[in-house]
């Protein structure tokens, strides 16, 4: 390793704890950012097999379940421009978790397997009983989402996926990856990238693991893949096309877009997750 990459992996180390506010937002975040602008924004923790598992919901309890689920790092705060959205709010229940592993979810202690995260994930959908079911998933967390529609297909109304890193065979990796999992990294890195390491280590598994579910999906599943992403490879939308069923399937391949499709358009992602619930956007 050049002297020049591992300076820059060390200045990273150092500024990367100020992160942390954006992993695990502080209960002022709450307070000013929601509730002084009149979103009622709930809080709740679901013990599940002994550990927990964080959630905030907004909207009305009798609209359509919208679950939302967070990539690697990060905390269900990444998707507040869903929970802060007029429209959202009056047409959906939305449940935004931090997955096992980040925010308040016992943040640093990761939960590599995407089954085990679906559980829980499904754990807090039957907790917050609904007819009709939705999961919005962004990069790490589209593999989750997907796997509770396989565990519980009757229960999931419909899937959408943005930026999905699903093919076990595409996981990318970086010159810096093995870096964080030095033992002095892991004391000076915020935890929620901890567990973003030990993830990425073991998506591989975790993405095989769950393979052969793909094709037993019964629900829609939209898709929105940047064609310009350069931290999942936009290759991962053949995997989509070979494993699901094309009754099923919507795909969308987008010129221009990087990862980052849903904070850059997020009324793209919007006005499409109302349509598949039957509602105007």
């Amino acid at each position: 390793m050049s002297y020049s990459r591992l300076l820059l992996w060390l200045l990273s180390v150092i500024l990367l704890p100020s992160c942390n506010r954006f992993f695990i937002p502080p209960d002022e975040v709450i307070e000013t950012e929601y509730r002084a602008k009149g979103v009622a924004l709930r809080t709740d923790t679901l013990w599940v097999n002994g550990k927990p598992v964080f959630y905030v919901s907004a909207g009305h309890v009798n609209n359509p379940l919208l679950v939302l689920l967070h990539g690697a790092p990060g905390s269900w705060h990444l998707n507040r421009k869903f929970l802060r959205d007029s429209t959202m709010l009056a047409n959906f229940h939305m449940i935004a978790i931090d997955r096992p592993g980040y925010g308040r979810s016992d943040c640093g202690v990761a939960v590599p397997s995407v089954k085990a995260q679906a559980q829980a994930v499904l754990a807090v959908i039957r907790k917050n009983k609904n007819a009709r079911v939705f999961l919005m998933g962004r990069s790490y967390g589209c593999p989750v989402a997907a796997a509770v529609a396989m565990e519980a297909p009757t229960e999931v109304s419909g899937l959408v996926l943005v930026s999905p890193a699903v093919d076990p065979d595409l996981e990318k990796f970086w010159w810096f990856s093995p870096l964080g999992k030095w033992e002095l990294a892991r004391r000076l890195q915020p935890l929620a990238v901890n567990s973003a390491t030990d993830e990425k280590y073991g998506h591989v598994k975790a993405l095989r693991e769950i393979a052969d579910g793909w094709s037993k999906l019964r629900c829609p599943l939209v898709a929105y893949v940047g064609l310009d992403d350069w931290i999942v490879k936009p290759e991962n939308a053949l995997f989509l096309e070979k494993k699901v069923p094309a009754s099923l399937l919507e795909l969308h391949l987008l010129p221009g877009y990087d990862h980052f499709i849903a904070d850059k358009n997020p009324m793209l992602v919007k006005n499409r997750l109302l349509q598949l619930a039957g509602l105007k956007p």
